[in-house]
């Protein structure tokens, strides 16, 4: 847990469980990875290749809209 001080005050905590990003990707693909990823949750694996990268599509939500999104690095094929 980090916390922000201000002369000795406590201000703020900044803590966040889980999360991550994509090195490379524009903001529009991984939107996009995301939507796909959000729409077919219950219909497809959670796993994908691309450019020769496996990934783990790693997806969290409240059941209505997503919460936190990422590709975790997997291996290599």
């Amino acid at each position: 847990m980090h916390m922000i001080t201000k002369k000795g005050v406590k201000v703020s905590n900044l803590t966040k469980h889980i999360g991550g990003f994509g090195v490379g990707c524009s903001p529009e693909g991984l939107i996009a990875l995301g939507m796909v990823r959000f729409q077919q949750s219950k219909y497809s694996d959670h796993y994908t290749e691309i450019n020769s990268g496996k990934y783990t599509l790693k997806l969290f939500t409240d059941g209505r809209s997503i919460n936190t999104f990422y590709p975790e690095f997997t291996g290599l094929r």
